[in-house]
């Protein structure tokens, strides 16, 4: 949850990550001056594995910086202590269902996980903190197009199709404002 509250990211892509796509990216900073910044890589590239990555569409396939709230949560650790180092991130998922998600049974764990913290909403379901992300987002400033870019939402008209994707640096400057109000973590 942490991961889709901070990134905006979807259910799938979370849960198909692979170790390898939790990375190191350099960048040049607003000084000229490189720069590195954990990064997560949303792929649709396949695996060794039988089990495919699965994106929504084309805009989808994106490189986004980590939040600066989960690297401090110990999520780069958590990766790198990870005895697989060629897996997954969450190697406990299994495919199942139709659709053969890894995350089925994330959602059906989350509904669970609200209610048990009394939150009765039936509309509030992991899918809600990619809304959560958005409205956040916004209020910080952040501009439409690298939202979209965050959240792999393709653009809205032929204009959106001009030009590279937001620099890396940009997109470090933007994850960095992004912040949930009232939300206090306790330290790991």
């Amino acid at each position: 949850p942490l991961l889709a509250l901070f990134m905006g990211a979807r259910r799938e892509e979370i849960g198909q990550l692979r170790v390898q796509d939790v990375k190191p990216v350099a960048y040049i900073d607003d000084d000229d001056k490189r720069q590195e910044v954990w990064c997560i890589d949303i792929t649709d590239t396949p695996d060794d594995d039988a089990l495919p990555n699965q994106i929504k569409n084309e805009a989808s396939n994106r490189l986004v910086p980590l939040h600066p709230k989960l690297i401090e949560l110990g999520f780069i650790d958590y990766v790198q202590k990870l005895p697989d180092q060629t897996g997954r991130v969450f190697p406990g998922l299994k495919a199942v269902g139709i659709g053969k998600k890894l995350t089925d049974k994330v959602g059906q764990w989350f509904s669970r996980y609200k209610m048990e913290c009394g939150i009765e909403d039936k509309a509030k379901v992991f899918h809600s903190f990619r809304h959560t992300w958005k409205t956040h987002a916004v209020d910080a400033g952040i501009p439409e197009r690298v939202c979209r870019q965050f959240q792999g939402h393709e653009g809205k008209d032929a204009a959106d199709k001009y030009g590279a994707a937001p620099s890396m640096r940009v997109m470090v400057a933007a994850i960095a404002s992004y912040r949930v109000p009232g939300l206090v973590i306790p330290k790991p």
